[in-house]
């Protein structure tokens, strides 16, 4: 209502703009982490394959490029390719986008344990789910939601005006964010 823009625009294209850009703050600059143990089900001999991710409640579903790292116990495997990861035992690997392991431990409990960022569940219209940015910097995603309006409404001038805005306020935001960051550690 904000914006003096003739063509309609529905609440379905804003909010997949308002999804897009948390799915982009979160996996590029927020990158808060999560950990969670997983039931190992499926092993077929020194592999264990399709290991299910469950997410929290209000969390996007786990993608294998969320993961930071996985143990078992103290060990950290390593991550590697496809094709490597049938070489190098304790690894981890991406195979059509599911996390698989190979290991030489004794899986004796059946668990591993999977480091990995946090994305927001995306919202729908009416769903009532919050934006999930400090806010303080709610006009970052004001400025970025006016951006993507105008460019729709191909009110180009407009559009780079709020870009603008967009791009300066996304600066501070990343300088906030990595003044809270830890000083050592992944």
């Amino acid at each position: 209502s904000e914006a003096d823009i003739a063509p309609d625009i529905t609440d379905t294209k804003y909010i997949s703009w308002i999804n897009a850009l948390e799915q982009v703050l979160y996996s590029d600059i927020i990158r808060e982490q999560r950990k969670v143990d997983i039931e190992v089900l499926d092993s077929k001999g020194e592999y264990i394959d399709k290991v299910p991710i469950t997410k929290g409640a209000n969390e996007a579903d786990v993608r294998f490029e969320d993961i930071i790292s996985v143990f078992k116990g103290e060990t950290q495997f390593i991550k590697t390719s496809l094709l490597s990861g049938g070489i190098f035992n304790d690894s981890w690997f991406n195979n059509g986008g599911v996390l698989w392991v190979n290991t030489t431990l004794t899986i004796e409990d059946d668990t591993i344990t999977v480091f990995y960022h946090v994305r927001p569940a995306e919202k729908s219209v009416g769903d009532g789910k919050k934006i999930n940015i400090p806010a303080e910097f709610m006009d970052l995603m004001y400025s970025y939601v006016r951006a993507e309006a105008y460019k729709y409404a191909n009110e180009d001038a407009l559009s780079a005006k709020w870009q603008a805005e967009y791009n300066a306020r996304l600066e501070i935001f990343k300088a906030w964010i990595d003044a809270r960051r830890p000083s050592f550690g992944m």
